[in-house]
C-alpha cells in the first residue's frame, strides 16, 4: 500500500467537495431559468406562508435540516471520488496529470449520476441526458462497473485499508437490507381486515357503471363489476381533509368541527371513536397519504401507525428546490423517509414519486397477526397532474381541454397503481377476510358539457367551475364514488348490485359500526350503507357545503400567487412547523359557505356571495332562482332542512330566507321540527 498523507487526502475532499457545490449550484440556477417562477414562490402559494412570516423555528429547524443532508450528501459523494482519485492518481510529480484525472473522474461520477436520473426519472427538470446514450442501462451499468472497479482498487491504496473496508462492507450491508427483507403474510385471523381505500377526486362519470370507455381505468372498473356501487353518493364537502374527518367521524363537518383543510387543532375533536372501539377489540390501525399539504391526520387522531411524507409547511419549499439528481437517485431507498421526510412518497413532488414504493411502505403499516383497520388514500389524480414518466400520447382523447386531457392519463396511472396494490394485498393474505370500501373524498370540475340547460332562465348563478369545493351547484365536485366489496381468500364474493337513492361518506362509519357490532354511543349522522338494490330511506336529506369559492382557483390554470392574494393572510405557521388557518379567521370565513340540501331528485342551495336561493332539478334539469315572495311546497320542506341543519352556524341567512318559515306542518309533512339526525 503506498502511503498517502491526510493531508493530501483532505485537501483532494476539500476540493470535491467544493466543485460538487458548484455542481449543485448550476443546477438551481438552471433550473430557475427556465421555470416562471422560483421554488420560493410556489412554497408560498401551496402552504400560503409569506417570507416576511418566516418565524416558525419548526419550519426553519425543517429546512436547515434539509440543507445539512444535502451537505452531508456532497461529504460522503467527495469521500467516494477522493477514495477512487487513489487507483489512477500518477506516482511522481506530475501534478497537472493528476488534476486532469480527479477532474474527469469528477466529470465521470457526474455523468453517471445524471444519466441515472434521466433514466429513472425522465421528467425531471434536471434529466438532461434524457435521450441521450448517457441515460441508457448499457452505458450506465458500464460506467457504474467502472467506477466500482476503480473505488475498491483505491480502498487498497489508502491508509488503514481494512478497517475503512470493514467500515465499506457494513454500510453496504446496513443500505442494502432493506432490499433483502420482503413482507411478511398476515396469519389468519377471526376478524375481517376494513380497508378505506380512497382516490382523490376520482369521478363517477368517468368510470364504467356511468357509461365511461371500460379504457380510462380497467382495474377499478373490473373491481366496481363484481362490487355494490351506491349511486348518487356525495362528499359533505369538496376538500379531502373534511371528507376524510367525515368519513372516520360519520358525522357532517358541522357536527365534527372540521369545516376547512389545515384546521386549527384547537378546534378540532381529535378523539375518533371509531379507532377506540376497533383498538378495544384488538385491531391494529394505520393511516397513509402520498399527498400531505392539506391533510394533516396522523398518530394524534388515535392510529397505530401512518405512511406518506410528513406534514408541515416546509414540504412545498422543499419539494420544489429538491429537484437535483443525487436527491432523485436516493428516493428509491426507504432511508430516504429519514433524510428527506418531506420528499419520501410524496406524490406532490411528482417527478420522483414511485407509486409501487408508496403502495409497500403502506402495506407495512399493517399487522401480520391482528386484524388491521387501514385508511388509504391515492393522490395521483389530484392537481398538478405530474408523474415520474411521462404520459401516453392519446391523440384521440383531446377535446380541448388541457386538465382534463391530464386528468384522464392520470387516471390510468392511479388505476394501474391500484391494480398492483390490490394485487400485493391479495398475495400476503390480507385480502382473505376483508370488508372493502371504495371512496372518492370529493370529484373535480373541468366546466364540460353542462346537464343542466340554464340558457332559457335568468340570473342563474354558474352551475359549473373549475376545481372542487368551489361550487355546490356543480355536480362533478360534490358527487363521489362509494363501493363496498367483500373478499375471502383474495377474491371478491357477493352479488354485484348498484343501490339508488341518496347516500353519502358519512355512512361508512355507521356501516362498520353495524357490521362489527362496535356499538359506538357517539351521535351519527350517516346512516348504514343497505345491502338492496333499493334504499329504503328514499326521503332521505342529505348536506354538501362548499368550502371557499376562491375566484383565483376557478380556472383551468392555478396562478398561485393569486390563491395567496386571496387568502393567503388567512394562513400561519405554528411553532412546529405546521400550516393551519387562523382560528379567528375560521370562524368568520363561515360566513362565505355555500350550503345545500339534497332530497330526491331535487338540491337546493343558499349561495352568499350572490345571496340567491337556487333549486336544481335534477329529474327535468332544469334551475331556477327562488325569489323571497314565492311560496313553492317543496321549496319550503327544502329550505326547512336547510334552515333546520345550519340555523346556528356564523354567518347562515344573511338575508332571513329563513325567518317566518314553519317547522311542522302536517300538510308538509309530519315530524320536520324533527332533528336532522332522526330524519336519516
Amino acid at each position: 500500500m503506498s502511503e498517502v498523507s491526510n493531508h493530501s487526502f483532505l485537501r483532494i475532499a476539500i476540493r470535491t467537495v467544493a466543485i460538487l457545490s458548484l455542481f449543485t449550484i448550476a443546477l438551481i440556477n438552471y433550473r430557475s431559468s427556465v421555470l416562471p417562477y422560483s421554488a420560493f414562490s410556489v412554497a408560498n402559494a401551496m402552504t400560503l406562508i409569506d417570507i416576511e412570516h418566516f418565524k416558525s423555528i419548526g419550519l426553519i429547524k425543517d429546512i436547515v435540516y434539509f440543507f445539512t443532508v444535502v451537505m452531508v450528501i456532497h461529504i460522503f459523494w467527495s469521500l467516494l471520488i477522493t477514495v477512487t482519485f487513489y487507483s489512477i492518481r500518477a506516482k511522481g510529480s506530475f501534478e497537472l496529470q493528476n488534476e486532469l484525472l480527479w477532474l474527469l473522474l469528477v466529470l465521470c461520477h457526474i455523468t453517471f449520476v445524471v444519466g441515472l436520473n434521466s433514466y429513472l426519472y425522465p421528467t425531471s427538470i434536471s434529466a438532461y441526458f434524457r435521450g441521450y446514450v448517457y441515460s441508457e442501462p448499457a452505458f450506465l451499468i458500464v460506467l457504474g462497473i467502472i467506477l466500482f472497479i476503480l473505488f475498491s482498487i483505491g480502498l487498497t491504496r489508502i491508509k488503514h485499508t481494512f478497517s475503512i473496508s470493514k467500515l465499506v462492507l457494513i454500510l453496504s450491508l446496513f443500505i442494502t437490507y432493506p432490499f433483502i427483507t420482503a413482507l411478511k403474510p398476515q396469519i389468519t385471523v377471526d376478524k375481517p381486515n376494513i380497508i378505506i381505500v380512497g382516490v382523490d377526486g376520482l369521478r363517477p362519470d368517468h368510470l364504467a357503471y356511468e357509461g365511461a370507455p371500460i379504457r380510462y381505468a380497467p382495474f377499478i372498473n373490473s373491481l366496481l363489476s363484481k362490487s355494490e356501487i351506491y349511486n348518487s353518493s356525495y362528499s359533505p364537502q369538496g376538500r379531502t381533509y373534511v371528507a376524510w374527518m367525515s368519513i372516520l367521524t360519520g358525522q357532517y363537518p358541522k357536527t365534527n368541527g372540521a369545516r376547512f383543510n389545515l384546521a386549527p387543532p384547537e378546534l378540532i375533536n381529535k378523539r375518533l371513536p371509531l379507532l377506540n372501539a376497533l383498538h378495544s377489540n384488538g385491531y391494529h390501525s394505520s393511516y397513509a397519504m402520498d399527498e400531505r399539504r392539506f391533510n394533516q391526520i396522523d398518530e394524534s387522531y388515535g392510529f397505530k401507525s401512518t405512511a406518506g411524507p410528513k406534514i408541515g409547511a416546509a414540504d412545498a419549499f422543499i419539494s420544489s428546490f429538491a429537484d437535483l439528481p443525487y436527491i432523485n437517485i436516493l428516493l428509491n431507498h426507504p432511508y430516504s423517509g429519514y433524510a428527506f421526510p418531506y420528499l419520501h412518497n410524496n406524490r406532490a413532488y411528482g417527478k420522483a414519486y414511485q407509486p409501487n414504493l408508496f403502495n409497500k411502505e403502506v402495506i407495512k403499516t399493517l399487522s401480520t397477526d391482528t386484524p388491521n383497520l387501514l385508511a388509504v388514500h391515492f393522490c395521483q389524480l389530484h392537481w398538478p397532474y405530474t408523474s415520474v414518466n411521462f404520459i401516453e400520447n392519446q391523440a384521440n382523447e383531446w377535446r380541448g381541454n388541457y386538465s382534463h386531457y391530464m386528468y384522464k392519463a392520470m387516471l390510468r396511472k392511479v388505476d394501474s397503481q391500484l391494480a398492483h396494490f390490490f394485487s400485493e394485498l391479495a398475495r400476503l393474505k390480507y385480502l382473505n377476510n376483508a370488508i372493502v370500501y371504495f371512496i372518492s373524498d370529493h370529484g373535480e370540475g373541468f366546466k364540460l358539457n353542462a346537464s343542466i340547460d340554464t340558457e332559457q332562465s335568468e340570473g342563474i348563478p354558474a352551475l359549473q367551475s373549475w376545481g372542487h369545493g368551489t361550487n355546490v351547484l356543480d355536480q362533478t365536485q360534490s358527487k363521489v364514488l362509494l363501493a363496498k366489496m367483500k373478499f375471502e381468500d383474495g377474491r371478491v364474493i357477493g352479488n354485484a348490485n348498484i343501490i339508488e337513492g341518496l347516500f353519502s361518506l358519512i355512512d361508512i362509519l355507521p356501516s362498520i359500526n353495524k357490521e362489527l357490532n362496535l356499538n359506538l354511543a357517539e351521535p351519527l349522522d350517516g346512516i348504514p350503507l343497505p345491502v338492496k338494490t333499493k334504499s329504503k330511506h328514499s326521503d332521505r336529506y342529505l348536506f354538501v357545503e362548499s368550502s371557499l369559492p376562491l375566484k383565483a382557483i376557478n380556472a383551468s390554470f392555478i396562478d398561485e400567487k393569486k390563491v395567496v392574494s386571496e387568502v393567503g393572510s388567512s394562513y400561519v405557521v405554528l411553532p412546529s412547523g405546521k400550516a393551519i388557518m387562523k382560528p379567528e379567521d375560521y370562524i368568520t370565513l363561515l360566513s362565505r359557505k355555500q350550503r345545500s340540501v339534497y332530497q330526491g331528485k331535487h338540491q337546493l342551495a343558499l349561495l352568499p356571495e350572490s345571496d340567491s336561493l337556487v333549486l336544481l332539478d335534477f329529474a327535468n334539469k332544469d334551475a331556477r332562482v327562488i325569489i323571497e315572495e314565492e311560496n313553492d311546497l317543496r321549496v319550503n320542506k327544502l329550505l326547512i332542512r336547510l334552515c333546520q341543519f345550519y340555523k346556528d352556524d356564523f354567518g347562515f341567512d344573511k338575508s332571513n330566507r329563513c325567518a317566518g318559515l314553519k317547522t311542522a306542518s302536517h300538510e308538509n309533512g309530519k315530524g320536520l321540527n324533527r332533528t336532522v339526525n332522526n330524519a336519516n
